[in-house]
C-alpha cells in the first residue's frame, strides 16, 4: 500500500515498463535496423535491466552485426537513442548488443519478416525534451543487505488536496477536502565535509524490491555543491564499509528547484545473485546499532569521510574494498586468498608512501651486480632446461622482502598491534591458497570459518587505522562479538 503523502518520484526510480521507445538512432550503425523499431524495457526479478526490440526487417542480415566492425571474437557495444511515442522523453541506451532473436515472414514470397530480439544494454538515460532545467539535487539509488543502523534524523511528509466546484448563484463558495495525509519517521543521516554535505536515507518500504534494504544518497546544490561522479562513487564506497554491506547502485534521479524530475538514469547492479547478497546480515566494522549510542553511524561517517577521500587514490582504498566485498561473497576456500590480496594491496601502498622503509634487503640492481658471476655460472649449468629463465628470475629477486614481511612493516608504520590469532589467520590464507576443501576435515572447515572472521576483523582494523580512527571496533572472531579499542588485538 502506498500512502498518499509519498511522492513516488522522490522516493525511488520511476520506471514505466510498457513505455514504447521508437525513432531510433544507432550511433555506429553496427546493426542495420530501421528507426521505427520499438524498444521496451523493465527490470527482472534480479533487478537487471531487460528489454526487447521489435520491428520489421527487409532482410534477416539486418539483425547481424557488421562483420567488418568485429575485432577478434568480441562484438562492440552500440549506443542507441530513441524517443517516447508521446514525444515527451528522450532515451539513450549505452552498451547495446542484440541477443536471442525470433522472426516470422510477413508473407510466403517476401524476404521481409517481423522480428523480436533481446535488447541487451548496461545503462539508459531518460530526459525530458524541450525543457530547459537546472539540476539542483541528485538522489542515487542503492540495493543492499539488511542493516541495524540507527538513523538519527527525521523526515516529515504531508499532502493536502482540495477542490472547488461553484455554480454561480447556486453553490456556496467553499472548498471540499479530498485528501489529507501525513507521516514522519527517523530515516536519514547528514554528513558534512569540506564545502558540501550529503544525506544517507532509508527508502520507504513501499518502494523498491522487498528482498533488499533500499537506500539513497542525496546531494544538493544548496549544500555548497553537488560532487562529481568519481567523488560520489567514493562516498558510496565508504558508506558501504561503515554499514557492513556493499551498496549496489541501480541508478539515480536528478531534480530541478521545483522537485520535478529532469533526468532519470537506470543501470544494472553488476553483481550476480543479488537477491542472496541483499539477504546477507551486515557486519559493520564499528557498532552502529546500539541504542545507547544512537548517533554513532552519523558521527563515524563525518569522522571518516575526509581521510577516505584524501587517501583513496594513493592507498588504492577502492581496490582494497572491492577485493574485500568479493571475498565476503565468495565461497569458503576462495575467500581467504582474496581477502589476503586486499590486505597486501594496502600494505604495498603504505610502504610505497613511506620511502624510508625498504622493500628489499639489498637493492635489486646492486644485488644482481653482486651475484652476476654466479648467475652466469648457474645459467650455463642449467643448459637447455625449459625453466631456466624462471629460476634465474627467482634468484635475482631473492633479496626482496616477502609478503608477510611487508605486512609486518605496515603494522609497524601504522602502529597497529597484532596478536597470535590474527597471525594465525594470515597463515590460514596459505593453506586455502594451496589446498582443496575436499582434502580437509570438518574440524578444519570450522577452523577456516573462524579464521575468516579473524581476517575480516583484521582488515577492518587496518582500514580504520589508515583513516586515523581511534575508537572501538567489533571483534567478529570472539563469541558475542565484543567491542575492543582499535589498538587491542583479538585475544587468543
Amino acid at each position: 500500500m502506498n500512502y498518499d503523502h509519498y511522492q513516488e518520484h522522490l522516493e525511488w526510480e520511476i520506471l514505466e515498463p510498457n513505455q514504447e521507445i521508437t525513432h531510433l538512432t544507432f550511433e555506429t550503425d553496427f546493426y542495420r535496423l530501421n528507426k521505427n523499431c520499438i524498444v521496451k524495457f523493465t527490470r527482472d526479478n534480479q533487478y537487471d535491466l531487460v528489454a526487447t526490440i521489435t520491428g520489421i526487417i527487409h532482410d534477416k542480415d539486418e539483425l547481424e552485426p557488421n562483420i567488418e566492425r568485429i575485432k577478434g571474437a568480441f562484438i562492440e557495444n552500440e549506443m542507441v537513442t530513441g524517443y517516447s511515442t508521446n514525444g515527451l522523453f528522450k532515451y539513450k541506451f549505452s552498451g547495446v548488443v542484440l541477443g536471442a532473436t525470433t522472426s516470422s515472414p510477413i508473407s510466403i514470397d517476401s524476404l521481409a519478416a517481423k522480428f523480436q530480439s533481446d535488447f541487451i544494454f548496461h545503462k539508459v538515460e531518460k530526459s525530458f525534451l524541450e525543457i530547459e532545467t537546472k539540476t539542483v539535487r541528485i538522489q542515487e539509488w542503492f540495493l543492499t543487505g539488511s542493516s541495524n543502523i540507527n538513523f538519527t534524523r527525521s523526515t516529515s511528509r504531508s499532502v493536502d488536496k482540495s477542490f472547488k466546484r461553484n455554480r454561480d448563484g447556486i453553490d456556496p463558495e467553499e472548498e471540499f477536502r479530498l485528501i489529507k495525509s501525513s507521516g514522519s519517521g527517523r530515516d536519514f543521516l547528514l554528513v558534512k565535509y569540506n564545502d558540501t554535505s550529503f544525506i544517507v536515507a532509508k527508502v520507504p518500504k513501499e518502494f523498491g524490491p522487498d528482498w533488499s534494504y533500499n537506500l539513497s544518497i542525496e546531494y544538493r546544490q544548496s549544500f555548497g555543491r553537488i560532487p562529481e561522479e568519481n567523488e560520489r562513487e567514493a562516498i558510496a564506497e565508504l558508506v558501504s564499509f561503515v554499514l557492513g554491506n556493499q551498496l549496489l547502485k541501480i541508478g539515480q534521479t536528478s531534480y530541478d528547484d521545483t522537485a520535478s524530475l529532469t533526468l532519470q538514469e537506470y543501470q544494472n547492479p553488476l553483481v550476480d545473485n543479488i537477491v542472496s547478497r541483499c539477504q546477507r546480515h551486515a557486519f559493520p566494522p564499528v557498532e552502529i546499532g546500539n541504542f545507547n549510542d544512537w548517533g554513532r553511524a552519523e558521527i563515524l561517517l563525518n569522522e571518516l569521510i575526509v581521510p577516505y577521500l584524501e587517501q583513496r587514490t594513493q592507498l588504492r582504498l577502492k581496490d582494497a574494498l572491492w577485493k574485500y566485498w568479493l571475498a565476503k561473497y565468495s565461497s569458503l576456500g576462495a575467500n581467504l586468498p582474496i581477502l589476503s590480496s586486499a590486505v597486501e594491496t594496502l600494505a604495498d601502498r603504505v610502504l610505497k608512501n613511506h620511502s624510508e622503509v625498504k622493500h628489499y634487503y639489498i637493492k635489486f640492481d646492486e644485488f644482481v651486480g653482486i651475484i652476476k658471476d654466479e648467475l652466469l655460472s648457474i645459467e650455463k649449468k642449467l643448459g637447455a632446461n625449459p625453466n631456466k629463465k624462471i629460476i634465474l628470475n627467482k634468484l635475482k629477486n631473492s633479496a626482496q622482502r616477502g609478503s608477510n614481511e611487508k605486512l609486518e612493516m605496515m603494522f609497524e608504520i601504522i602502529e597497529l598491534p597484532i596478536g597470535k590469532t590474527e597471525r594465525d589467520a594470515i597463515k590460514a590464507r596459505n593453506k586455502m591458497a594451496h589446498s582443496s576443501l575436499g582434502d580437509i576435515s570438518d574440524e578444519e572447515i570450522k577452523e577456516t570459518l573462524r579464521m575468516t572472521r579473524a581476517y575480516e576483523t583484521l582488515f577492518n582494523r587496518i582500514f580504520l587505522k589508515l583513516l586515523f580512527y581511534n575508537g572501538h571496533y567489533i571483534d567478529y572472531y570472539t563469541l558475542g562479538h565484543p567491542n575492543r579499542i582499535i589498538d587491542e588485538p583479538i585475544p587468543e
